[in-house]
């Protein structure tokens, strides 16, 4: 659940007072929810198109395709998968299709 008001974000149960705004790069971010994730031994969604986030902290992965569940695997299965949709999604980028050689 998440509720939003002028100054406080809450979610499920806990407040975010929002009283700075921070630039946080992605390594320290990932950093952040991984270290919650465990410290809290909970489950953490993410709901991202950035591969960069995907391959970097992605324990277990679904793509979802035409609002179906597609392919499901780790972030290292996923850069190997034979499944043509994810291909053309996580290759679709020139950078993406150099990593795959």
């Amino acid at each position: 659940m998440q509720v939003q008001d002028d100054d406080k974000t809450i979610i499920g149960g806990f407040s975010l007072e929002l009283t700075h705004s921070v630039q946080v790069d992605d390594g320290l971010k990932y950093l952040v929810i991984k270290e919650l994730t465990i410290d809290f031994n909970t489950v953490t969604v993410i709901n991202t198109h950035d591969m960069n986030s995907v391959v970097e902290i992605g324990d277990n992965i679904a793509f979802i395709y035409h609002g179906q569940k597609w392919w499901t695997g780790n972030n290292k299965e996923i850069l190997t998968s034979d499944n043509t949709e994810l291909n053309d999604f996580v290759f679709a980028t020139k950078l993406m299709r150099s990593i795959k050689g």
